[in-house]
Parts: C-alpha cells; sequence; structure tokens
C-alpha cells in the first residue's frame, strides 16, 4: 500500500537489480491522502538478495507558506510502501532513510536553521541543492526480527546509481468519447 501524507501527489516503488530497473511494485500518479488503497500485482515478482527497492514521492505545497518536515502527523509527510510477501520470514519491518551528507560549511545548522536557510535561498535553489545532497548521501537500511534466528540489524549503503530504468506505459483514456493519449 503506498502512503504519504496531504502533500503527497505521486508516490511509486521501484525494483533495481544489478543497477537497472527491472519492475514497478506500486504506483500513482494522482495520489491522494483520502483515497488510500492495497493495490495487488498484476504479477508475481521475485526480489532477490542484493536487489534494491526504491520508493520515491512527488509533493505539492505551493499552498503552505511554512515548511513542511517528515513525520507522523497528517500535517508532517512521509513516503512508504507496506509491502506483503511470503513465504514467511521472522521478520516485523524494514525501513530505510537517507543519511544527509550537509556540506561542511552548514554541518553546525540546526534542522530548525535549515528550514530557515531553505527559505532564504528560495524554493528552486534550494531544491536543486537538495537534491545533489539526497543523490549523494547513503542509505541507512534498518530491520528487527521477533525471533533469535532473524536478528535486529542496520546497515548503510550507498544511493543506487540507476543504469536503465522502465519506460512508463503510455496511458490512454477517453474524453467525450474520443480516445486521448
Amino acid at each position: 500500500m503506498l502512503h504519504g501524507h496531504l502533500l503527497a501527489r505521486g508516490i511509486r516503488t521501484r525494483l533495481i537489480r544489478d543497477n537497472v530497473e527491472i519492475a514497478r511494485l506500486g504506483e500513482d500518479d494522482h495520489y491522494d491522502f483520502n483515497f488510500q488503497a492495497i493495490r495487488l500485482l498484476k504479477k508475481e515478482i521475485t526480489v532477490l538478495p542484493g536487489d534494491t527497492l526504491i520508493t520515491e514521492c512527488v509533493y505539492n505545497s505551493t499552498g503552505r507558506t511554512k515548511i513542511t518536515y517528515g513525520g507522523l502527523s497528517t500535517r508532517q509527510e512521509m513516503c512508504m510502501n507496506f509491502i506483503a510477501y511470503y513465504p514467511r520470514v521472522d521478520l516485523t519491518q524494514c525501513g530505510s532513510q537517507l543519511q544527509y551528507k550537509i556540506p561542511p560549511k552548514y554541518s553546525s545548522l540546526s534542522t530548525q536553521a535549515w528550514g530557515y536557510f531553505l527559505q532564504l535561498k528560495g524554493a528552486h535553489g534550494f531544491r536543486k541543492a537538495f537534491e545533489q545532497i539526497a543523490h549523494n548521501s547513503p542509505v541507512k537500511s534498518s530491520c528487527q526480527g521477533l525471533r533469535r534466528n532473524y536478528p535486529s540489524h542496520a546497515k548503510t549503503f550507498p544511493v543506487p546509481k540507476i543504469a536503465k530504468s522502465l519506460v512508463k506505459d503510455k496511458k490512454t483514456c477517453l474524453d467525450n468519447g474520443n480516445l486521448v493519449g
């Protein structure tokens, strides 16, 4: 189940194997917080050791005048996909988070100061700077298990460089009875 909060407009989860995107495990280009649903895959997909799952979100915060932080509150944001799998493994949950590499000249800024800095730099300039930081920061992944045969662990990985992405199917629809697309 793809999940974001009020600003989320699009969410997708990509399966990457050997730096090539081989499948989408969910995609919604018109995400609506008020219409969340579990979606079944059209065909079964095997995830192998060494594969990477990447969930990406698109947000629209143009209606807000203050910075939106990530968090559990509906007024904050998150980007998730709840994925069911089999066969059963004694695993309760896995999650990941970027470990931002803040440029040294800004490393002493608190979260609130970063927010102020963002407002001063401007939305477009900050977006480009943030994308650079995000694409070059490692990802910390952690998993928890209930039993001793699946102990909790955490590892840090570089963000995978995707050499080839899937081409999105062109969707068509009817507009007043005429095929559009």
